[in-house]
């Protein structure tokens, strides 16, 4: 197999021999062969970071971004998120939260405020009484902004983000999570050490940026952006024939659209013929019959 590899500007070529090597095979041979050949190596926080480098050194300029947040694994952090802590100066698990939430916004689409650097925290995101805030805008949302502001409330931080659309308040989401499960308690020269990184990009992202996303375009009478509804019938359809027929009728009271598309006559006798065909579909009527005789 030859591939390119593009590193600091450069495109490097990579040719491995024998079989075909799986994702973690290929990102280790990178790890291991290309980049100490550009002089970057790769410590266990997740930062690359030039040879010889001394560890109380600063972070350097962001060259190589190895994964997002969703990819981390094994207490690894983005270098974008190991940049934004550093920056920040971050005191405590909960400030180490609210940055990596702000990463997470980055990540979905969302802009700071004109003027800022997407590698800097926001001017004024965290004030002296422990209250956080920061705005945003979004392509897909028209002139729509969205706040975000976080509490601590003991071992919780409350996170609530608002939708302004003209002045007025259009729609509010509400997120509870516990520092302590994201973040060590060890700080190494004032570092965060992440844990389930994934597992807060998904919670963050599923409950607080994308319905964000869907509430303003729906605000603003603009089509799905996202989701099973922005996708083609016929794409639907193929995703459709992959459920059973129980699954399929649950979907289908979800919501108008998806109900269209679960009426198909087509996509019914697709089931019909895979699951109630033969002596299989014989029997489950047969099943079926005494249950609801019983």
């Amino acid at each position: 197999m030859k591939l390119r590899v593009r590193v600091q500007r450069q495109t490097l070529r990579v040719e491995l021999l024998g079989a075909e090597p799986s994702l973690k095979e290929l990102a280790d041979h990178v790890r291991d062969a290309l980049l100490p050949s550009q002089g970057l190596s790769r410590p266990a926080g997740g930062v690359s970071q030039p040879e010889g480098a001394s560890a109380s050194a600063p972070p350097p300029a962001p060259r190589w971004e190895p994964m997002l947040c969703c990819e981390a694994q094994d207490g690894h952090a983005p270098l974008s998120l190991e940049l934004l802590l550093h920056s920040a100066e971050t005191a405590s698990p909960t400030d180490a939260i609210v940055v990596a939430g702000h990463l997470l916004m980055l990540e979905t689409g969302f802009l700071p405020p004109s003027g800022e650097l997407p590698s800097e925290m926001p001017a004024g995101w965290r004030t002296p009484a422990g209250v956080y805030r920061l705005q945003y805008s979004h392509p897909l949302c028209g002139s729509s902004r969205a706040v975000v502001l976080c509490v601590s409330m003991g071992p919780l931080l409350v996170i609530n983000a608002s939708l302004k659309l003209n002045g007025s308040v259009d729609a509010v989401r509400k997120l509870s999570v516990k520092p302590a499960a994201y973040v060590t308690d060890s700080w190494p020269g004032g570092g965060a050490a992440f844990r389930d990184l994934n597992r807060l990009s998904r919670v963050f992202k599923d409950q607080l940026a994308y319905p964000l996303i869907a509430a303003a375009r729906d605000a603003m009478a603009l089509p799905v952006a996202f989701g099973l509804s922005a996708l083609p019938p016929e794409l639907v359809l193929r995703l459709l024939r992959l459920l059973d027929a129980s699954s399929l009728l649950r979907l289908a009271s979800v919501c108008r659209t998806l109900a269209v598309s679960a009426a198909d006559p087509s996509l019914w006798r697709h089931l019909y013929r895979r699951d109630f065909s033969g002596e299989t579909a014989a029997a489950r009527w047969s099943d079926n019959t005494i249950t609801r005789r019983w």
